[in-house]
């Protein structure tokens, strides 16, 4: 289930959405998910590329385009640095961008 509407976003909806991605992205790749939200995603198994793949999902399921200045190594390294970068402050920049 997607989100139509960026606005309707909030933190708890999208670290909630982000947990059920991440599991949905490995048990695809036939990986166990991490359960320890710190453990490193490509400790976890995951490739560079299909790292990237998280990411393409991660924006569509939360109907965003992430900002330039989050794809970095450093904030796609586990779920709890992905769950930091979707603050409010973010949430509401990519909503508003994401309406132009």
């Amino acid at each position: 289930m997607s989100i139509s509407a960026p606005e309707s976003l909030d933190t708890s909806d999208a670290t909630s959405r982000l947990d059920a991605l991440v599991c949905r992205h490995f048990e695809g790749l036939g990986l166990a998910a991490p359960q320890d939200p710190q453990q490193d995603l490509r400790d976890a198994g995951l490739t560079s590329l299909q790292l990237v793949d998280l990411v393409f999902a991660l924006e569509d399921d939360l109907g965003v385009t992430l900002p330039p200045d989050l794809m970095t190594p450093d904030t796609f390294r586990s779920r709890a640095s992905i769950a930091a970068a979707l603050t409010p402050a973010t949430l509401r920049k990519l909503a508003s961008v994401s309406h132009r």
